[in-house]
């Protein structure tokens, strides 16, 4: 979850918090379709933004291409890990396990934990400097608590509350969304990146501001970030959500204006009442950019017509393609559902979207959380509120909820 106004969104997210209960779910009772590695393995990262709460969990579905909650049915996930039984071998515990990448050949997952720390956090707690990256290896078959194959966590590591990661596997980086530090992480060599050790590169610019997810394009070596509260010199207030674009990545270093930024009023990034830019990916085979940004919509962007590769720093104002995950029809409840997540399979045209509820606080039970499945989507033109293909409910929402990060291994 982002934070523009932090205390603002402490606030709001403890009033939720009080609603939230162990018991009373509606959720039905069911199990999952087990598919193994035959078929699409859903991972789904559940939590929210609170340290002192037991909501974190990492869920495994397999064969998920075979589930479908249309008729009420709540499935059972194949796979349970809860964040707090993630450790690294000195005993420290991973906490809220906001961003996800499986390394589908080594089978390792990544994950971006918000609130690691020596010490016990609670939402009064000085949080800045808290947060680290933690690998699971073996993930395809993980289940219950794990002992972490390796955690870069420490003073070095510059992490402060990192919400987001991304492997360039052909050049073995790590990239990390370094969140309440302003900058972006390169971790070189990203494969054996382990303990209480410095970047190899860090990117920082005041146009960056608070980057909160990373996306590599690794044919062009292009990195897209989501990033909100981005500075803007001259401007009051000094921010606003935005998608930036560094061109040759893998270089990038220092204090770097972003080759591309995506902003402006009809971008639709700062629209509703949490202005933040939560998600965003790139289809190179259609120069389709999609974005989240904590509200009911999905922004699909066409990059066709624009210079990916200008002589200097440009500016787009960019008008989306919207797809609202949930409406009533009249637009009110855009503050209401928050588009968590997203995983596209270009191979069929397929993207998975984390729908999570929240009045004054997220909201327990799935439904009203889901993840909705929409086929054909960017190839097509389908806009305002599409019926998804499918949708997927899950057992003990109750206790991990919403849904927020996504991987699917197809």
């Amino acid at each position: 979850m982002g934070k523009m106004q932090l205390s603002a969104v402490c606030a709001i997210l403890l009033l939720g918090c009080g609603s939230v209960t162990e018991s009373g779910g509606t959720s039905t009772t069911g199990s999952s379709t087990s598919g193994g590695a035959e078929g699409e393995q859903l991972y789904v990262g559940m939590g929210e933004y609170d340290p002192g709460r037991d909501w974190h969990a990492i869920m495994r579905f397999d064969g998920s291409e075979d589930l479908d909650s249309s008729g009420g049915t709540a499935y059972a996930p194949d796979a349970h890990i809860p964040v707090w039984d993630l450790s690294a071998s000195d005993g420290t515990t991973l906490n809220f396990a906001h961003g996800l990448y499986l390394n589908e050949s080594t089978d390792d997952m990544y994950v971006a934990s918000i609130f690691t720390s020596t010490t016990p956090l609670t939402m009064g707690s000085p949080m800045s400097d808290a947060g680290s990256v933690g690998v699971i290896s073996k993930m395809s078959q993980a289940d219950g608590g794990q002992t972490l194959a390796r955690h870069i966590f420490g003073s070095q590591t510059t992490l402060k509350q990192p919400h987001a990661l991304w492997v360039d596997e052909s050049r073995d980086i790590l990239y990390v969304a370094n969140t309440f530090g302003k900058t972006i992480l390169a971790f070189e060599p990203g494969s054996s990146a382990d303990g209480d050790i410095a970047p190899a590169r860090t990117v920082s610019h005041e146009k960056l501001g608070n980057p909160v997810f990373v996306f590599v394009d690794e044919g062009t070596d292009r990195l897209f970030v989501a990033s909100m509260a981005t500075a803007v010199p001259g401007m009051m207030p000094s921010m606003r959500s935005a998608i930036n674009i560094y061109n040759n990545a893998s270089s990038a270093d220092g204090n770097r204006e972003p080759d591309i930024q995506i902003a402006g009023n009809n971008t639709r990034l700062d629209a509703g009442n949490n202005q933040t830019t939560h998600n965003v990916w790139y289809d190179a085979s259609t120069q389709l950019l999609l974005a989240g940004h904590h509200t009911n919509e999905l922004l699909i962007y066409d990059l066709s017509a624009i210079d990916l590769s200008p002589a200097s720093p440009t500016e787009h104002d960019l008008t989306p393609r919207v797809l609202e995950v949930h409406e009533d029809g009249g637009g009110s409840d855009i503050g209401n559902w928050s588009v968590y997540g997203f995983f596209h399979l270009p191979e069929n045209d397929r993207l998975f979207v984390s729908c999570g509820h929240a009045q004054m606080g997220p909201t327990p039970g799935a439904p009203p959380n889901a993840i909705k499945i929409y086929d054909g989507l960017l190839g097509g033109s389908g806009s305002g509120l599409v019926t998804p293909t499918r949708v997927i409910h899950w057992t003990d929402g109750d206790r991990y909820l919403p849904p927020q990060p996504l991987w699917v291994r197809n």
